[in-house]
């Protein structure tokens, strides 16, 4: 059986304070869920990741921070519909017993300012 067990959101802030990286914030989403819903993150044997910030080595250095243990592991930088290739992604996975426990996280952390392909601010 496959199912949702919960969700989780970090606080939005329209200026994140300096040094900090989307990284931290799927991190904090990450144990915030699993807390909620009484799991540790030895139990999660499955991990999908949609960012288009994340970098430098996106999911698996997620997941290697993190100290998780994967049998699974998926990426989706589509931006909005990333979100739900990957459960469908992490349905099939926990069918076909790829892997147990799955969370799915999405998120980006854009500096306050951008600069435009004509080099004006934004």
């Amino acid at each position: 059986m496959v199912g949702i067990v919960g969700g989780y959101s970090t606080e939005y802030r329209r200026h994140m304070s300096p040094g900090v990286r989307t990284q931290d914030l799927l991190a904090q989403a990450i144990v915030g869920v699993l807390k909620e819903n009484g799991k540790n993150l030895s139990e999660v044997d499955g991990l999908g990741v949609s960012s288009f910030t994340l970098g430098p080595d996106q999911a698996i250095d997620l997941a290697w921070r993190l100290g998780l243990k994967l049998t699974w592991l998926a990426e989706d930088n589509h931006g909005g519909v990333g979100g739900a290739n990957l459960l469908r992604s992490a349905k099939t996975a926990v069918q076909e017993e790829q892997a147990k426990n799955i969370v799915i996280v999405a998120g980006d952390h854009l500096p306050p300012r951008c600069v435009s392909a004509g080099g004006g601010k934004l």
